[in-house]
């Protein structure tokens, strides 16, 4: 049964959105929402009017021009290591390790300040940056005066071999502009960008012995970019499963458009996680 827009839902017999409504989406999508909103009829089932305005939003950029905290991509999908052989369509994917970080999402704000939060939208607990570690971030390619957003974790407090020592992997605000609907293949080439393609590789030793392998490209003494592999996933894997600091690695969809998640539990489905076994984790 179709239904009328009640308060909750619209404000005009035009079919217009009320700030309820428009509250559900980025900031700078309701101007766009609201005008778009004109050309709906008075007639609608709310419901889909709102998964088809969320699905709107998502497929573009929109502005992002005051502090607001989001959920970052998170893996929908958890692959045994032993599948990595099979998996279909090879080509749409990358791979980056999977730290044994704390997951930590870099602010950086237009009066200068850069601050760190947690994937559950919290300021990072305890951890304090050296300031080392800010002015390496001050000199990152980022334009002053704006907003943005790196996704990165903190290796430091997981792993005694690495401390305070930032390594980024995605970009999610640039230049005051939150990046929906960009693929993570575009993203990453702008966040070699602003890293201005570090060709210094960071190598870290087996334990035990038996050679070292590179998990990262050097920006700075304590800031380091997350490489991408586009083949051989399985051996990167098993070459990655020896080190204490790597947990496994993600495989990501390349051409798959970044989406907004309104609640943490929503996860990235263009993301597979292969981990390996610990002693709380088993397949």
């Amino acid at each position: 049964m179709s239904l009328r827009f009640s308060a909750s839902l619209g404000n005009s017999r035009r079919g217009g959105l009320s700030p309820s409504v428009l509250s559900l989406f980025p900031a700078g999508g309701s101007g766009f929402l609201e005008r778009f909103s004109s050309f709906i009829p008075v007639i609608v089932q709310p419901t889909c009017w709102v998964r088809f305005c969320t699905a709107i939003v998502n497929k573009m950029p929109v502005p992002f021009t005051s502090f607001q905290l989001f959920f970052p991509p998170h893996p929908a999908t958890t692959w045994n290591p032993g599948d990595l052989k099979s998996l279909p369509d090879i080509s749409r994917y990358v791979a980056q390790f999977k730290y044994d970080d704390w997951r930590t999402m870099i602010y950086f704000f237009p009066d200068g300040r850069i601050e760190f939060y947690s994937r559950k939208k919290a300021k990072l607990p305890r951890y304090r940056p050296p300031k080392s570690m800010i002015e390496s971030l001050r000199n990152l390619e980022l334009a002053p005066n704006a907003y943005h957003v790196l996704d990165a974790g903190l290796l430091h407090y997981k792993t005694p071999r690495v401390k305070n020592r930032i390594v980024i992997w995605d970009i999610l605000v640039h230049a005051n502009s939150l990046l929906l609907g960009t693929s993570f293949d575009d993203r990453f080439r702008l966040l070699e960008k602003i890293t201005r393609h570090p060709e210094k590789w960071i190598s870290l030793p087996y334990p035990g012995g038996g050679g070292e392998l590179a998990i990262a490209r050097e920006v700075a003494r304590n800031v380091w970019l997350a490489p991408v592999f586009d083949s051989d996933f399985s051996d990167l894997f098993e070459k990655g499963s020896h080190l204490p600091e790597i947990e496994g690695i993600v495989l990501k969809d390349k051409r798959a458009p970044l989406e907004r998640a309104f609640q943490m539990e929503e996860n990235a489905r263009w993301m597979i996680r292969a981990r390996k076994p610990r002693i709380d984790y088993r397949f």
